[in-house]
């Protein structure tokens, strides 16, 4: 683990993003919570859903095709 943590810690977050881009792996970034609802990836999976005023939430984690999710949207 401090071999990792001082391995990562020689690079910016953008630096190890181009250098894995480049690689045949799975990664992701760890983001802040506005950065990841910005994320091309949960745009394309729509996990963020919107109620009738407007406001955004997280859609439910479990989804399935044949059976829609109905989100409680009231605010407790």
């Amino acid at each position: 683990i401090d071999f990792l943590a001082a391995t990562f810690r020689g690079a910016t977050q953008a630096e190890w993003v181009a250098r894995l881009s480049a690689m045949d792996i799975c990664f992701a970034p760890v983001n802040e919570f506005m950065e990841a609802y910005a994320d091309p990836q949960v745009t394309a999976r729509r996990t963020i859903i919107a109620d009738e005023a407007g406001r955004r939430h997280i859609a439910p984690a479990v989804r399935y095709a044949e059976e829609a999710a109905a989100p409680d949207w009231r605010v407790s």
